[in-house]
């Protein structure tokens, strides 16, 4: 929020005009305006802070917590976003959080995901195929793991309304582990929420 405070005019203003500028000034910093110093470069802010309004940061990082509500009561947090988002992450601790938005073609084997060798040992996947053409769901869940050499997958906890729609395999290659799926239907949509486990 802006608050316009008129200039002073050294050849006409009293000394009570600069008096109440400075007033002025002192107030709009004290309660509209928000500051902080680099934690490396300065002193470490502390204590309570309230917006009433929009807050937009261009990176937000938490140290121990992110929540809802105010500092005396937790509260659901609800991230939400003005544009479409297919393939957002989240990162807490040993483990990355993101999903996964497929369109597949035909019925042949397709990578639906990836990931670093080097950077993830396993990987959970909660996935929902949906057959485009008819009336046919399936969700499941899957855990895949890798030695480096080879990738890993079991799944479980299948439930579909119209028959099977997919099934899953794991490879690995030099750099990256995969998932793939072969569609028994030749237009389906996987929606999949994977969590990664960093080695």
């Amino acid at each position: 929020m802006a608050k316009t405070i008129s200039q002073i005019n050294t050849a006409s203003d009293t000394f009570q005009v600069w008096v109440d500028r400075t007033n002025d000034l002192a107030n709009v910093v004290s309660i509209e305006v928000v500051t902080a110093n680099n934690e490396t470069g300065g002193a470490l802010t502390t204590g309570n802070a309230y917006v009433n309004g929009i807050f937009s940061v261009a990176t937000l990082s938490a140290n121990t917590e992110l929540r809802g509500g105010n500092v005396d009561t937790s509260a659901v947090l609800t991230i939400t976003s003005n544009v479409a988002i297919t393939d957002t992450e989240l990162s807490i601790n040993e483990s990355v959080f993101s999903s996964i938005n497929v369109q597949t073609s035909g019925t042949s084997e397709q990578i639906v995901d990836n990931f670093d060798l080097t950077t993830y040992q396993a990987a959970e996947y909660v996935v929902s195929i949906k057959d485009n053409a008819a009336n046919g769901y399936q969700v499941s869940k899957l855990i895949l793991l890798h030695d480096t050499g080879d990738a890993y997958v079991t799944e479980y906890g299948v439930i579909y309304s119209n028959g099977m729609l997919g099934t899953f395999s794991a490879n690995a290659n030099a750099t990256h582990s995969r998932l793939t799926v072969t569609p028994t239907q030749s237009n389906t949509q996987l929606k999949i929420s994977r969590t990664l486990i960093k080695v």
